[in-house]
């Protein structure tokens, strides 16, 4: 009996050919005792069978303990007569323990974890359960799950087979044969079934086909690899200033350009004016103009710029539009004109003004902090434009605000504090500089509270400053009313969706680089290099080709799933590229793990499973990289190893039991040690994802320490090479 709630079977018979029910007594067969039962003395009776049909009863449970034995007696009733004597006793035994995982599988013709025959070749595969109580064998054969999450086989209840065991006295063992279907890694799920049904678990051995015969062939990647150094410190993190996105504009070429100049008109009877907003890629100055502003920071009331690395510093020559995860620089030229229709020829009047504006925001709290600085241009106006003219009656007056334009703030437009409060200038050759600064609170409010997503938790917050401005020439109208200029805004995004921080707010444009302990890990990092290096996109090589940031289902906008639903609810598109015809290569490297546990093989990708460039990843779901055969990625990843190597280093080689390489590539796998493949990035969700506040479709870069790969030409169709050790190393 393989439960304390058994049924318990006999059959009856009937002269007269009336239906019958059974009567059942069970007792205790040490002790000679009946079993508690309603009806007692250990009494169960059962429903009504024809005669030679099965009547059962189930015993009530908890009364049968396991390694007892019982016994039990039945008679018959057909409604009219009872038999009078009982049936001889029976005894049986409580077996609810299920056999343990099978000892062993092995088979020639697909031996685990390596290329065997090919598809629909008949392989037998002989199992061992390791214990003599096992009547049969369950076995299915199926995609291979290689996905490194801890869980071994299919849960599901399909598609098993049995097949009965033989038994030597010592253990039970039993053979079956099967073939797959598909090319690919496959894996033969095997489990045994004792006398009493109990069914063990699982055992899983991975095979594939088909084999290539001439897997010695010459490598066309060879990149010679140092020995890991698992206790290396792990570099710090790309924060460095990049070019302001959405301030200027970057071409093809990587150039960063001036963006997109706007210009607001208006006209009068008698004049009409023209302001030219242009941002800037870069603010240049003549030294004059620097040293005007150096004198400027010494006076006591000139407010302190908000970002203190000289990367923007107010008084250089030269300033770029630049930002990092916190901090924008972004400098913008704007232009007034303004015509006197009544004067022939028309008389037009200019001045310039060089504006730095700063933002700053604080990835853990509410505090949004903004800096500008405008600076009258000391050029000569070229014929035939006329300078403003000076004096009590020649004006430009700006009225200048920062402006926060979302109620998400805590106020939606802030004056600055403008020292002095100066700001208009008489004429050309009026030079002052003001600067002030406007500080805003985000208010805590998200977008959807009573959800869970990135972008139900998160509040984004455009920032930018706006004024308006009028004009005092004599003689002229002044033609612009109330008009009002503002520049393009900057985003901020203020959220409440990473745990163990508190909220906070960052400028999301900008796209953090995730570092790569090379040294600790130098084989995930050789496998970044080639695949992003041979990749058509240069997928996350710079901030100019990021990759996209795909949290857990739990948080992204788009479900993993169905489109590649591939398992019980595990991430499809980690399935699709290492789950299916993914071969754990038998040369791969492994080492002892930093607690002395033996290393394991696994499947390390890029792009990684974890974002929208995953080939994985449907387009219907908004993929960025996906393979023509999503359910198959994998296949058209270009395949490696981190390989034993020649006895003095690893390699990470092409893996030669799949075809060569062919460039470009979509995406890359490599057979490798589990303990490199996710040490190497167990700090981008613990520590990088959280320091720089990524959410759903964020950008950011992977820097596998390109320095040490400058021996390596990305540019041949064979890359044969060493990388580099480490400066202290060489």
């Amino acid at each position: 009996m393989n439960t304390t709630t058994p049924t318990l079977r006999d059959k009856f018979s009937d002269a007269d050919g009336d239906t019958v029910n059974g009567t059942f007594q069970v007792y205790d067969a040490a002790t000679n005792k009946p079993i508690t039962t309603p009806a007692g003395e250990g009494l169960i009776v059962s429903e009504f069978v024809k005669p030679g049909e099965w009547a059962s009863v189930k015993v009530p449970a908890g009364q049968l303990v396991n390694g007892k034995t019982y016994k039990f007696r039945t008679n018959a009733y057909d409604g009219t007569h009872y038999n009078l004597n009982f049936s001889p006793w029976r005894e049986f035994v409580v077996d609810t323990t299920a056999p343990g995982v099978p000892k062993s599988v092995v088979s020639e013709t697909y031996p685990e974890n390596l290329p065997g025959g090919a598809v629909g070749e008949q392989g037998r595969f002989d199992v061992d359960t390791g214990v003599d109580d096992a009547r049969d064998v369950e076995y299915r054969i199926g995609p291979a799950d290689t996905d490194d999450d801890g869980n071994s086989g299919n849960t599901s209840t399909d598609g098993w087979q049995r097949t009965p065991t033989t038994n030597n006295g010592f253990a039970a063992k039993a053979s079956f044969y099967a073939a797959p279907a598909d090319d690919g890694n496959h894996q033969a799920e095997v489990r045994s079934v004792d006398r009493a049904d109990n069914t063990g678990a699982t055992r899983v051995y991975g095979f594939a086909s088909p084999r290539r015969t001439d897997t010695g062939r010459a490598k066309k990647i060879d990149i010679n690899l140092p020995k890991p150094n698992i206790g290396a410190t792990a570099p710090g993190y790309h924060d460095e200033p990049q070019p302001a996105w959405d301030w200027a504009t970057v071409q093809q070429n990587g150039r960063i350009r001036d963006g997109k100049p706007q210009v607001y008109r208006s006209t009068g009877p008698k004049s009409r004016s023209a302001v030219t907003l242009t941002p800037l890629a870069e603010l240049k100055r003549s030294p004059e103009e620097a040293a005007r502003a150096r004198r400027q920071l010494r006076l006591p009331e000139y407010p302190d710029p908000i970002i203190k690395g000289g990367w923007c510093d107010p008084t250089l020559v030269n300033i770029k539009a630049q930002m990092t995860r916190t901090e924008a620089c972004l400098p913008t030229q704007v232009t007034f004109e303004v015509t006197d229709l009544a004067s022939q020829p028309p008389k037009v009047y200019q001045q310039m003004f060089d504006v730095l504006y700063m933002l700053k925001t604080d990835p853990e709290s509410n505090k949004i902090k903004t800096w500008m600085q405008i600076d009258p241009r000391d050029w000569s106006i070229p014929a035939p434009k006329l300078p403003f003219p000076g004096g009590a009656n020649g004006m430009i007056l700006l009225d200048v605000q920062s402006w926060c334009q979302s109620d998400g703030c805590d106020k939606q437009a802030q004056d600055w504090d403008f020292y002095g409060g100066r700001s208009r200038w008489s004429g050309n050759q009026d030079q002052h500089i003001i600067t002030g600064v406007a500080d805003f609170e985000w208010n805590g409010s998200v977008n959807n509270p009573a959800e869970s997503k990135d972008k139900d938790l998160s509040r984004e917050l455009p920032l930018r400053w706006w004024m308006d401005w009028g004009t005092t020439i004599p003689g002229v109208p002044d033609p612009t009313g109330e008009d009002e200029i503002v520049s393009p805004p900057t985003m901020a995004r203020c959220d409440k969706v990473i745990s163990g921080k508190d909220p906070g707010c960052v400028l999301p444009s900008y796209r953090p680089g995730y570092t790569i302990n090379s040294e600790a890990f130098p084989g995930a990092a050789a496998h970044i290099w080639l695949i992003q290096n041979k990749h058509a996109k240069k997928l996350g090589k710079s901030p100019q080709t990021p990759l996209h940031y795909l949290p857990s289902k739990a948080r992204n906008a788009p479900s993993q799933e169905p489109e590649n639903k591939l398992d019980n609810g595990k991430p499809g598109n980690r399935k699709a590229v290492c789950g299916r015809a993914f071969r754990k290569h038998n040369d791969t490297a492994t080492i002892m793990t930093p607690n002395g546990n033996p290393d394991t093989i696994s499947c390390d990708e890029f792009p990684f499973a974890a974002t929208y460039e995953s080939p994985g990843f449907p387009a219907a779901n908004g993929g960025l990289n996906p393979a023509k055969n999503t359910e198959y990625a994998g296949l058209e990843c270009v395949q490696t190893v981190v390989t034993k190597g020649d006895g003095t280093r690893e390699h990470l080689y092409n893996d030669t039991t799949y075809d060569d390489p062919k460039w470009p590539a979509l995406c890359g796998r490599s057979s490798m040690s589990t303990c490199i493949n996710t040490q190497s990035m167990q700090p981008f969700g613990i520590i990088f994802a959280k320091q720089f506040r990524l959410l759903d479709k964020d950008e950011y870069w992977v820097d596998p320490a390109n320095g040490r790969f400058a021996d390596c030409d990305p540019s041949k169709d064979e890359i044969k090479c060493t990388m580099k050790r480490p400066v202290a190393a060489q």
